[in-house]
C-alpha cells in the first residue's frame, strides 16, 4: 500500500503551512508515476520545474487583475502603467520566492514629480 502512505503524506505536506511544497509535488510525481497516472506526474514535474514555453499555463498560473506600476528607467518616468496579464510560468519555488520579495518590499516614497501634478486649464479655470 505505497500508493495510500505516499498519498497521506501529501495530504499531511498539504495542509501543513511549514511543509516545503517542493516535497509535496515530489511526492505527487513520485504517487503518479507508482499509479500509472502520466497527468498527475506531468503536472508536478511542471510545477516543480517550470512551464516550458509550449505547455499551456494553468488558470491559477495567470493573475486574473489589472496591475498596475509605477517606475523609473533612467530619466524616464512611468506612472499608472498597466499591465493586463501576467504569467508566472515559472518553477514553484522561483515563483514563491519572486512573491516574498514583492510582498517583502518598502513601497518606495513618491518622488514630488508623481505627488504633484500641474493643473489643467480647465482646472485652473475652475471657481474655488
Amino acid at each position: 500500500m505505497v500508493a495510500d502512505s505516499l498519498l497521506d503524506q501529501i495530504e499531511r505536506d498539504a495542509l501543513d503551512e511549514n511543509a516545503s511544497v517542493a516535497t509535496a509535488l515530489r511526492k505527487c510525481v513520485a504517487l503518479g508515476g507508482r499509479s500509472g497516472s502520466e497527468t498527475l506526474r506531468d503536472w508536478a514535474a511542471r510545477e516543480l520545474d517550470g512551464y516550458e514555453g509550449g505547455d499551456p499555463l494553468p488558470d491559477y498560473r495567470v493573475v486574473a487583475a489589472v496591475i498596475q506600476l509605477d517606475g523609473m528607467a533612467g530619466n524616464n518616468w512611468v506612472t499608472g502603467q498597466t499591465v493586463l496579464r501576467v504569467a508566472l510560468g515559472g518553477p514553484t519555488g522561483e515563483v514563491r520566492r519572486w512573491i516574498g520579495a514583492v510582498e517583502s518590499r518598502p513601497m518606495p516614497a513618491r518622488s514630488w514629480k508623481q505627488v504633484w501634478k500641474r493643473p489643467t486649464a480647465a482646472e485652473r479655470s475652475r471657481p474655488v
